[in-house]
């Protein structure tokens, strides 16, 4: 049986109809995917704490059959969600900024300024999470990978944003320095500085100052008050 033209023609409008449809409802399954795993999030950060599959079903405005075509079960949600929520938050908080000065005086005191700043955002965005995440770390693998990729990635932008001020360092000394400038800015003692400090002026110059301390070996690296 041959084939016209007019035939070949409706046999390929109806598979490029047929391959939208299935374009669509992928892109609909994603879009619902991600609300899911942002609604998770969202319930991390109001809480501290890891919901139920149901509460997270709630919150995104789906079904609980709906989570499980997504996810095989209440752990691979659970990991997903703070894989998702890490990721979101450390590259979404940028600490590279183009207008920085690049040498001189007031270049090292720039820097300490922005990365303050920035850790202050980032604890702000992530601490609920990571206490979150702790919590399940031991029986949900994706929980405790993400928590040290998160440690090592928030580690190297030390490591990267002093490279200037690092360089000027014995390198025997570098690993100490960053270990030195870290320490303040770990979740739980970020959570306990805003406790117990309640003027947000004094924790940054208090911040900044640790920061130029553990610098000083450096030239020119001076404490921003």
């Amino acid at each position: 049986m041959r084939v016209g033209a007019t035939d070949r023609g409706m046999i390929v409008a109806m598979s490029t109809i047929a391959e939208g449809r299935i374009d669509g409802r992928k892109h609909r399954r994603e879009l619902n995917r991600r609300a899911v795993l942002d609604a998770a999030v969202e319930l991390f950060s109001a809480t501290a704490a890891v919901p139920q599959v149901d509460e997270v079903a709630a919150a995104a405005h789906v079904s609980t059959r709906s989570v499980y075509r997504y996810f095989a079960d209440r752990d691979d949600l659970i990991g997903s969600a703070i894989r998702h929520g890490f990721s979101r938050s450390v590259t979404e908080v940028p600490l590279a900024d183009e207008h920085a000065i690049a040498d001189g005086p007031d270049a090292a005191g720039h820097r300490i300024a922005r990365f303050v700043d920035h850790r202050l955002r980032v604890h702000t965005d992530l601490a609920a999470l990571f206490m979150a995440a702790r919590s399940v770390a031991d029986t949900i693998p994706a929980a405790r990978a993400m928590l040290d990729a998160s440690r090592f990635a928030l580690r190297q932008q030390i490591t990267d944003h002093f490279a200037p001020d690092l360089a000027a360092l014995p390198a025997g000394a570098r690993s100490r320095t960053i270990i030195g400038v870290e320490l303040p800015f770990h979740f739980e003692a970020l959570a306990h500085l805003i406790d117990t400090v309640e003027a947000d002026s004094l924790r940054r110059s208090v911040l900044r100052r640790h920061v130029s301390l553990h610098l000083s070996a450096t030239e020119g690296v001076g404490a921003t008050t």
